[in-house]
């Protein structure tokens, strides 16, 4: 790092993962006027290889946050980014993002920024106002063609210059960057397309209000003759009985039925003839699952799931440890099966020396090995014809004893339910009140809140919305999906 040409004294901070803080100067020493900063480093990774199908051809990408995190407001920021090799092919910029810009795919997008291309290898973007404290000026470029020695120079003004020199001479031919498909397998989307043409044929919505609050419906009808009993929705009417089983500061609960009839057997049909990079099918992968860990994915359990299977849980603390727990509940046709089940499943895990497991009470315990102590386990039981798996194994004792009150017994759940259809195919339920609850704890998160509406929308007024709940339901020709949100009268 120089100052105005000079080597000047700096530290570095660790901030947490990659991230560090970089402190230039001498404490004590206050530095007026103008002045030059030069700061060179190197980033290792920061290129980014697309694969074009062309071995003649490459696709890179830089994605970066030019300025860095600053304590104080910068009135202007310019970069200039220039590729020695290649041509540039595409650019985005955003000013005054979030700090993490991990997720900063943004191409095509320009938000309090513009790029200008000066030649075919160069574009430098502009931020139109300040880069506010504490937020980033990142940007995003496109190379075609050969990984180079990539230099950008970031000029902050008024009274600061940056010469960033990125270094990418160390990206060649060795390192192979591809990116891997976000399916891995080979797919004919327009076959799949035009089975989905084939089972769908009409959208039609409505929205509608009660003294409990309101409702958005969703129908979707089959196609002329498509065959009700391929659909992929569920079509069995039920009532939860796994909501008696879950506490009532559940923050949020799911209910289905029939997970391997309505789920799996549609869902593998849609895919059976799908085949992996290697030639294999889904039935081939289940069957090599059997010969590693000694049981049949579907024989085994899948096809026991025949009832009512469900999710619930809770986050609570959030101003200290943020405490959570989630259970699993599914039905099960055959307890003993599905207990043996469990057992080689937790035996195929210790001997792949992944989890430690306590099986001396009734709730099982399944822990990492990387874990001191037998806290926070997995819990895993059979119990009332069920199979309950939660974290921690805590929140699955507290089920198999019972609740003096479950969320079956609050007058948010069945309110909030008597605004849905009755004869509902799947149920879901999100407390608003409880999420309002943990919120108040948060240290100035009421009074943030506030500002953030201009002071028209507080917590207060918040009150009124209770839950909110989901559901879907089956019809001779289609099905319908169904939001509610129950509103408390104040």
């Amino acid at each position: 790092i120089t100052l105005d040409g000079v080597e000047v004294l700096y530290e570095t901070f660790g901030a947490g993962g990659d991230r560090f803080i970089l402190q230039v100067g001498e404490p004590g020493v206050t530095v007026t006027g103008p002045h030059t900063y030069v700061i060179n480093y190197t980033i290792v990774g920061g290129v980014k290889q697309w694969s074009s199908g062309d071995p003649d051809f490459a696709y890179y990408e830089v994605i970066l946050d030019a300025t860095g995190v600053w304590g104080v407001a910068l009135e202007q920021a310019t970069v200039s980014f220039t590729t020695p090799t290649g041509t540039i092919g595409g650019t985005s910029c955003l000013v005054n993002v979030p700090e993490v810009i991990e997720d900063l795919y943004f191409a095509g997008e320009y938000d309090a920024c513009s790029a200008e291309q000066s030649a075919e290898n160069t574009v430098t973007f502009t931020s139109f106002g300040d880069v506010e404290a504490g937020s980033v000026f990142g940007f995003l470029v496109g190379v075609d063609g050969e990984s180079g020695r990539q230099e950008q120079d970031v000029n902050l003004v008024p009274n600061e210059d940056f010469d960033f020199d990125f270094d990418g001479d160390q990206f060649d031919d060795d390192f192979d960057f591809e990116e891997e498909p976000l399916i891995p397998f080979d797919i004919d989307t327009e076959a799949l397309f035009e089975q989905l043409r084939g089972t769908y044929d009409r959208v039609g919505f409505s929205i509608s209000s009660t003294t409990d609050g309101f409702a958005f419906d969703v129908t979707v009808l089959h196609a002329e003759g498509f065959e009700p009993e391929d659909a992929f929705e569920p079509t069995a009417v039920f009532d939860s009985r796994f909501a008696e089983m879950v506490p009532a500061e559940t923050m949020f609960f799911f209910a289905g039925f029939d997970l391997y009839g309505q789920n799996w057997l549609p869902a593998r049909s849609y895919f059976e003839d799908v085949e992996l990079d290697d030639g294999k099918t889904i039935d081939d992968l289940v069957d090599d699952f059997a010969d590693e860990t000694g049981f049949h994915l579907e024989d085994d359990f899948l096809s026991l799931l025949t009832g009512e299977y469900a999710v619930a849980g809770d986050v609570s603390d959030w101003d200290e440890s943020l405490d959570f727990s989630v259970l699993a509940l599914l039905d099960v046709s055959d307890e003993d099966r599905a207990q043996e089940t469990l057992n080689d499943l937790g035996d195929y895990l210790e001997d792949q020396d992944l989890v430690r497991i306590d099986d001396d009470d009734p709730v099982q315990r399944w822990t990492a090995l990387d874990q001191d102590e037998l806290e926070d386990a997995l819990g895993v039981t059979v119990h009332d014809g069920a199979v309950i798996a939660g974290y921690p194994d805590s929140a699955v004792e507290d089920a198999v004893e019972g609740f003096e009150r479950s969320l079956a017994s609050t007058d948010e759940w069945k309110r909030t339910v008597g605004l849905l259809p009755d004869d509902t195919t799947s149920i879901g339920f999100l407390s608003i009140a409880r999420i309002l609850e943990e919120a108040r704890k948060l240290d100035e998160a009421e009074d943030a809140f506030e500002d953030a509406t201009g002071g028209d929308v507080t917590f207060d007024d918040l009150e009124a919305l209770r839950s909110v709940g989901f559901a879907t339901t089956s019809r001779e020709n289609g099905f319908g999906v169904h939001v509610v949100v129950f509103v408390e009268d104040q």
